[in-house]
């Protein structure tokens, strides 16, 4: 299951690095119906491991929000687009 974690942790960190919150909230729902799949069908033990894929997750996108934000430091990308009120 550690395999598992790690892609979960790489997808996190690809969703931070490009998406905003909402896609996090997203994802974060479809592991939760993973967890919640895998209790039913085998035991709890799985079940708690399937939690921990969901805290993978979660903690790669802060990863990825900080690999962000130190490709927009470095000029390596664009910070999102300012909407400007017209007054």
């Amino acid at each position: 299951m550690l395999y598992a974690a790690g892609l979960h942790f790489f997808a996190g960190v690809l969703t931070g690095s490009m998406f905003k919150i909402e896609t996090l909230l997203t994802v974060s729902i479809f592991v939760f119906c993973e967890v919640v799949v895998l209790v039913a069908a085998d035991s709890l033990l799985v079940g708690v491991q399937a939690v921990g894929n969901l805290f993978a997750i979660q903690m790669g996108y802060c990863l990825g929000i900080y690999l962000r934000k130190l490709a927009e430091e470095a000029g390596y990308s664009l910070p999102p687009a300012q909407i400007r009120s017209r007054e």
